[in-house]
């Protein structure tokens, strides 16, 4: 049994090179279906906007080298090829191990990669394309990342501005009781409301030049409400929470404008060129954050996500050792299988037998089916239990040979 994985992802290349290989829904039931009807026995599609792999099982080496031909073929990306990677066996599993605890990640131990592992492998248990192999190794593969995760807390340092600045807020101040203004409606401000609402900010104000834009960005958050740019300046008294992620090139709040206050208030300047004027910092009561403040946790916070992943990779050889191990084992299950098959057909043939012979009651019947059935699995017993305990490959290998000659299976 071998085990592969065929794919491209942003360390192999960028996005217009991804968007060659990229997977609908029904594009991955369409092609796992491809792959069993080849020599593949079992297949997982992992796709996302950042990878797009194809992890498979065949008995058949020659197989393993097709799947590659047929990835390509199916998005008619011949060209491309250069672009790909393939792992096979042990290589295939780590790489699922590292993939599924974020260790390959473009943001280092994020966690949204786990559950989309979790949704290609119930997606391939729900096409008949996921089988014993690809079950036990990718539910590995998640308790891997799971317990990674909870004994390292990779995922709890944040690393992107808004994150670290809304940890930071977090730290100095109650947000749940918080009055807070946005103004700016671009990703910064997205991600910026998006951290809020997740810490529980009582109140969000959105403010932007586009009135449209500000409604929009305000309609995905319960606690948001739109407030007129132009009469930013009227409700900052009354703000615990200011920031400000626009793509101005001036100063949108300057210090000649600013109302005097009547409680303190932190303001967090996401902008480059700053949006807002230096030297209000200096007023009583004032906090100014800016980009350098937050980038100088952000790079804090890499190191320790770079020494938490250097921990975590240390242990993804071992654990591959633990499913390989099991793998090994499987390679006798086809023998097992067949004793018990040959057991039962032995009993049912006896007893088929004894019915036309032997006239007798329908307990005295079954009583007689248990004893048979109990006689022929002692026989076989042994040899399963054995068979179950050898480690080494090749002296499995030729196990199997002699029973194969010996029974003629």
């Amino acid at each position: 049994m071998h085990i592969g994985v065929v794919g491209i992802s942003h360390q192999e290349g960028g996005v217009e090179i991804r968007e060659a290989f990229s997977f609908t829904e029904s594009k991955k039931i369409e092609f796992l279906n491809l792959l069993l009807d080849m020599e593949v026995e079992e297949a997982v599609v992992l796709g996302t906007c950042n990878r797009s792999e194809v992890y498979f099982t065949t008995g058949n080496l020659e197989t393993a080298s097709q799947v590659k031909g047929a990835y390509l073929e199916f998005f008619r990306a011949w060209p491309l090829e250069p672009f790909l990677f393939e792992k096979r066996d042990k290589e295939a599993v780590a790489h699922l191990f590292r993939v599924a605890a974020g260790l390959d990640s473009v943001v280092l131990g994020e966690d949204q990669i786990l559950c989309q592992v979790k949704d290609a492998w119930e997606l391939a248990g729900e096409t008949g394309a996921r089988k014993k192999v690809m079950n036990r190794v990718f539910l590995e593969a998640v308790t891997f990342a799971k317990r990674m995760k909870a004994a390292y807390r990779i995922g709890e340092t944040p690393l992107s501005i808004p994150s670290v600045a809304v940890k930071l807020l977090g730290e100095e101040l109650d947000l749940t009781k918080a009055q807070v203004l946005v103004i700016g409606a671009g990703e910064m401000g997205r991600l910026a409301i998006r951290y809020l609402a997740a810490a529980g900010a009582a109140r969000i104000h959105v403010s932007n030049r586009n009135r449209c834009k500000a409604d929009d960005l305000a309609a995905t958050c319960p606690q948001c409400r739109t407030v007129p740019y132009e009469e930013r300046y009227g409700i900052l008294g009354e703000m615990d929470v200011v920031v400000c992620a626009t793509s101005s090139p001036h100063i949108i709040l300057n210090r000649k404008e600013f109302p005097p206050r009547k409680k303190p208030v932190h303001l967090l300047d996401m902008a480059v060129p700053m949006d807002i004027e230096r030297s209000i910092g200096e007023l009583p009561g004032v906090v100014l954050w800016d980009v350098d403040d937050f980038q100088a946790r952000s790079m804090e916070n890499r190191k320790q996500r770079e020494e938490a992943a250097r921990q975590m990779e240390s242990q993804v050889e071992g654990q591959v050792e633990v499913v390989w191990e099991w793998l090994a084992k499987t390679r006798v299950d086809p023998i097992i299988a067949s004793f018990h098959d040959v057991c039962d057909q032995s009993r049912e043939d006896t007893m088929r037998t004894i019915r036309k012979k032997i006239p007798l009651n329908h307990r005295e019947y079954l009583l007689l089916e248990k004893l048979l059935d109990s006689a022929i699995r002692r026989v076989v017993r042994e040899p399963i239990r054995q068979l179950k305990a050898l480690e080494d490959v090749e002296e499995m290998d030729a196990y199997k040979a002699m029973i194969h000659k010996l029974y003629d299976w």
